[in-house]
């Protein structure tokens, strides 16, 4: 699905958080890959995460390669350059679901600020997302506004 997806021309984004076999295959295939925290250093098996994100550049050749890493916000290689990009400091009720809006986020943040926009800026939608997201109970009674992520953004 993803070589039709991307002869047809249109960017993909992968969520990708365990190694599988053959999954190499698909890491080549995507445009953006946002992984967990221990998936660099589990595909490649070089411990540094900066490191083991340069090693999956070359391997893969993904245009944006992203690790969440949870408080302390994401790391994204681009175009061999280090991206980071601090998470926000809000009150925490309950973490469940966080990872998932982080991609929800990064996708509405790439497609309201333009897929030529600054990587930094989509990171930083994101991550504020994610951090709204924290504010309740469960994976969903958190989701934020696309206002309430631009308010808190503003607040930087």
């Amino acid at each position: 699905a993803a070589h039709l997806v991307r002869a047809m021309g249109h960017p993909i984004v992968l969520d990708v958080e365990k190694v599988r076999p053959n999954i190499e295959l698909l890491l080549r295939e995507v445009d953006v890959v946002i992984a967990a925290e221990d998936f660099p250093s589990k595909f490649t098996g070089v411990g540094d995460i900066g490191r083991a994100l340069s090693v999956m550049s070359h391997e893969i050749q993904a245009p944006i390669i992203c690790v969440t890493l949870g408080r302390e916000g994401t790391l994204t290689l681009v175009k061999g350059e280090e991206i980071r990009t601090p998470g926000f400091d809000v009150p925490v009720v309950d973490t469940t679901g966080a990872g998932d809006v982080f991609r929800g986020g990064f996708i509405s943040g790439w497609l309201r600020c333009g897929v030529d926009a600054e990587v930094e800026d989509v990171m930083t939608y994101a991550n504020a997302a994610a951090a709204l997201n924290c504010r309740a109970i469960g994976a969903r009674a958190g989701i934020p506004s696309a206002d309430e992520v631009t308010r808190l953004i503003s607040t930087r």
